[in-house]
């Protein structure tokens, strides 16, 4: 099956997507939540022309149909409207210190969006002094993903400075833009082959309970009020797992979340913890260049085994994730439709802990004279019981654990770290190790 565009009459109008259905259908019951906002902070430091920065924005707007779309209620059921032209939501603000910048900048990330009014992003040019500003663009979670910030930022970067410099816009062309994907997607549906579902349905049959330490009860509605802890991994340490890793065949991501498994075993006393993983939907290369929703996520169930050594371990769980992989053309949100009889506002469905593994940039590309670098923000927001991520920036593994404050303590995060940290030493220097006779 080939990716197309729609005939001409259907322009304007398109399904929205099973994970736009989704938020769609959290908005229609809750109301605007900024917890779906996905926020890029840039440090801009040297000259930068302001009004080449608007018109850049402008042009992006342009190049991204998904930047001109909104989330309409047609019938009762949720459709895109991509409207021709739209004017982008920017504007510059002075700010006269620090303190104050990251104040603004997490007031411009609280903000909601109404689904059913474009444009679903904004921009902010923040201007503390000459030649230094702070550039944040804030889009809804419908609209865009982690991957689609990077491209984005690509976009951006390279028509200031075609700009800039009165040259030639050197981006690729976009064969397919997300309403189109979006026809694919329901098409596709109608053609899902039962054994999906039916592996799915086995897989995620009599999910364990999760109890967390720290004696919090959950509350009846999950509340989104997070914080997030971050703390670099020992560098000596990451360098042997991560040459172990390649001498075994397996995948940093792999050996990560092996580790995480055991660090929750260790911390919960449980054996079987499902988590959720995020996966990029964009197999095919026309969706490369495309910004959009589309990271799916897989559920990841296989029990720690006490009895096995780290290594044994990591092989199985990588030969489980093959499978999973096997299985993953279909969305979260047609899974959870396939296969629950009913939904709890206070948790997500099959896991309440979510693992990323995510590689930065290096560097970012420069604004003409302006240096870019990426500025993280304190956001008080946490979308699971627990999301712990290891980030690779150069040569540096840092650890984030974001969570759920009315139900995690943080003295309670604080020690999964902790556990983590010891499992990332003691199994650097010796892999074959047995999982129950590691201290922490």
């Amino acid at each position: 099956m080939t990716l197309s565009a729609p005939s001409s009459t259907d322009a304007c109008l398109f399904p929205a997507s099973a994970s736009q259905r989704g938020l769609w259908l959290l908005e229609k019951l809750d109301g605007p939540n900024p917890a779906y906002n996905v926020p890029a902070t840039i440090r801009l430091n040297g000259v930068l022309d302001t009004n080449i920065l608007r018109e850049s924005l402008q042009d992006l707007m342009c190049r991204h149909d998904v930047l001109r779309t909104a989330i309409s209620d047609l019938d009762g059921e949720p459709q895109q409207t991509v409207y021709d032209e739209l004017n982008v939501d920017f504007s510059i603000v002075d700010i006269p210190s620090e303190e104050a910048l990251v104040s603004n900048l997490l007031i411009e990330a609280g903000e909601f969006f109404k689904l059913d009014t474009a444009p679903l992003w904004r921009a902010r040019l923040f201007h503390l002094s000459k030649p230094r500003h702070v550039l944040q663009i804030v889009l809804h979670h419908a609209i865009a993903d982690g991957y689609s910030l990077m491209v984005l930022l690509r976009d951006l970067v390279e028509i200031y400075n075609a700009r800039l410099k009165g040259r030639q816009i050197e981006l690729p062309e976009i064969p397919v833009q997300f309403g189109d994907y979006a026809c694919w997607e329901e098409s596709n549906f109608q053609q899902l082959r039962d054994d999906v579902i039916d592996y799915w349905r086995e897989k995620l049959a009599d999910l364990p309970e999760l109890k967390l330490p720290g004696g919090l009860s959950r509350p009846e509605k999950f509340s989104y009020a997070g914080r997030v802890l971050r703390e670099k991994l020992p560098q000596e340490s990451v360098e042997k797992l991560e040459a172990f890793a390649l001498e075994a065949g397996l995948s940093p991501f792999i050996v990560y979340l092996g580790i995480l498994q055991i660090a929750l075993q260790r911390w919960t006393g449980q054996n079987d913890v499902p988590l959720g993983v995020p996966v990029a939907a964009r197999t095919r290369p026309e969706l490369k260049d495309m910004t959009g929703f589309l990271t799916n996520t897989l559920v990841v169930r296989y029990p720690v085994d006490i009895s096995n050594d780290f290594l044994g371990h990591c092989k199985n769980l990588a030969r489980s994730f093959k499978d999973d992989l096997e299985y993953s053309d279909i969305p979260f949100e047609l899974l959870s439709r396939e296969i629950l009889d009913h939904r709890d506002a206070s948790k997500n469905p099959f896991f309440q802990i979510m693992f990323a593994y995510q590689q930065e940039p290096e560097d970012l590309p420069a604004f003409g004279a302006a240096e870019a670098s990426v500025m993280d923000l304190p956001l008080e927001i946490a979308h699971f019981d627990l999301h712990v991520e290891v980030v690779c920036r150069n040569e540096n593994r840092q650890l984030n654990v974001e969570f759920a404050t009315d139900i995690v303590t943080e003295n309670s995060a604080r020690d999964l770290i902790a556990i983590i940290h010891s499992a990332v030493e003691q199994f650097a220097v010796a892999p074959k190790s047995v999982i129950k006779d590691i201290s922490g």
